[in-house]
């Protein structure tokens, strides 16, 4: 949900910038970064990847359906890497993952309070989304919190079971870990933070 810019307010540029006067799906987010762990295309989002009919006739997705190039490979390599550097030392270090690298966002968003139309000050949606491993991509998971109780934080919520699920999915698909980890980190401890 986005207003025509026409209707935008003297404030909605700057707000939009961190989130407020706008909102996604978590499968709309899923793609967005989809589109940066694929080095910018755009892919049609799938839900499985096999289907069986009612006589045992199995039809297989095996590989993606491009729809087009999104952000460049130069722009999608630097995303990488700012989303690496939010989970190596900001808001995302819940989500950190031994063996393999992870690029993700933290999410906290004020919801609407239906009864003042105003900004509430304590309702909450609380997220993490980040793909995994960072350099070669397997997996993009989104993990979101309608009202957190207690603290509100998207990555003190969502990036425990952000780190949870990847673990045993890139476990379950016998993923080995990313060789790259430590070098990885060692390259943005020394980048300094935007």
């Amino acid at each position: 949900l986005l207003k025509p810019i026409p209707r935008w307010s003297g404030v909605s540029l700057p707000i939009t910038s961190f989130g407020q006067e706008v909102s996604v799906t978590a499968l709309q987010l899923a793609c967005a970064y989809s589109a940066i762990a694929n080095g910018g295309v755009l892919l049609e989002p799938r839900l499985f990847v096999e289907a069986v009919d009612q006589i045992g006739g199995r039809k297989t997705w095996e590989t993606p359906t491009a729809i087009r190039r999104v952000i460049s490979e130069k722009t999608a390599a630097r995303l990488r890497d700012i989303l690496q550097g939010v989970v190596l030392r900001g808001t995302g270090k819940d989500a950190l993952l031994d063996g393999w690298t992870v690029a993700g966002k933290t999410g906290t968003a004020q919801k609407i309070d239906p009864r003042t139309r105003k900004y509430s000050a304590d309702k909450f949606v609380a997220s993490f989304c980040g793909f995994v491993p960072a350099v070669k991509p397997r997996l993009t998971i989104v993990v979101v919190y309608d009202e957190p109780q207690g603290v509100s934080w998207g990555g003190y919520n969502a990036g425990p079971v952000f780190r949870n699920v990847a673990w045993h999915a890139m476990t379950y698909l016998g993923v080995s870990s990313d060789k790259e980890t430590r070098l990885a980190r060692r390259k943005l401890r020394e980048v300094s933070p935007l």
